[in-house]
């Protein structure tokens, strides 16, 4: 789901496991949250189809959490597309989701360890969501028959105030 127009605000809470590769042993925590998941791990400690990121935002979406916050686990990399894949649950999701860098999901971590965080998430000003091709969630197709798409708002340098 994109990002809305409006600010969506809310205090985050962090999943547990970080992961999210499973059951998430704090998900009444989560009701109602902006909540917080690190990418992968590439490990059978989250094994596929867990670690796909449409699986994690579903499983966060499942415990009534409003928006999700992906965060890179490889440090110094940059953003990513957090795309659709064949077998994961994409199609299921109806929160918005943002993938961040390890470094600020590290200054994210760092403020909730020292008390509350609240973040406000909206569409950038300026850029405006692309439409591209999907891939299916079952079975397979040719590229020249696409059938399935998505709705990306491209990456960008967005700022934001850590307070």
């Amino acid at each position: 789901m994109p990002l809305p127009p409006q600010p969506l605000s809310q205090y985050v809470a962090i999943a547990e496991p970080h992961h999210a590769c499973g059951p998430l042993s704090n998900a009444a925590e989560l009701s109602g949250m902006i909540v917080m998941v690190e990418r992968g791990p590439s490990s059978d400690v989250c094994p596929m189809p867990d670690r796909y990121f449409g699986n994690k935002v579903v499983r966060l979406q499942e415990a009534n959490a409003v928006a999700a916050i992906v965060v890179n686990n490889i440090p110094n990399e940059p953003l990513i597309y957090m795309g659709a894949t064949s077998g994961d649950a994409a199609a299921r999701v109806q929160i918005p989701s943002v993938f961040v860098s390890k470094e600020t999901g590290d200054l994210f971590k760092q403020q909730l360890g020292t008390g509350r965080l609240h973040v406000s998430l909206s569409k950038p000003a300026g850029r405006l969501p692309m439409l591209t091709p999907g891939n299916p969630q079952r079975g397979t197709t040719l590229h020249s028959q696409f059938m399935f798409y998505e709705i990306w708002t491209p990456p960008g340098r967005d700022s934001g105030v850590i307070s």
